[in-house]
């Protein structure tokens, strides 16, 4: 009975696959002698201006796809523009693993969470079982 509702296909989540299969899929991959790549995303970040900005508005862009050597991972626009602007950026980056589609359709995730979310999963199928 409990082996039925711990399968993945019970056990859904709103934006990945469920915890157990992407472990499966890890599993699969590991006996296949395959490569799960890693990428690295840039994962929030904070812009204070040191020059004042009065009368200036200022947009900032993010890239939103994996991080590579010497890649401009965010700019900023001001508009009107303005010369000589010094800021400073304070940002986090993750590392993220690329996996079957989950209900929104997104197939990639922090590697932290997959794996927080991974160990909850299994430490729940094991209280259920013992």
């Amino acid at each position: 009975m409990w082996i039925e509702r711990a399968q993945p296909y019970n056990r859904p989540n709103q934006i990945k696959p469920p915890a157990l299969k992407i472990l499966r899929e890890f599993s699969n991959t590991d006996k296949h002698k395959l490569l799960n790549v890693a990428l690295q995303h840039l994962g929030d970040g904070t812009i204070t201006f040191r020059t004042p900005l009065s009368g200036s508005a200022s947009k900032c862009y993010y890239l939103k796809t994996p991080i590579h050597a010497g890649v401009e991972f965010m700019f900023v626009t001001l508009n009107p523009p303005k010369r000589d602007v010094v800021f400073e950026f304070n940002g986090t980056f993750v590392i993220s693993i690329s996996h079957s589609p989950g209900p929104t359709g997104g197939h990639v995730s922090s590697l932290q969470d997959i794996l927080t979310t991974i160990v909850r999963d299994v430490r729940s199928v094991i209280n259920e079982a013992i």
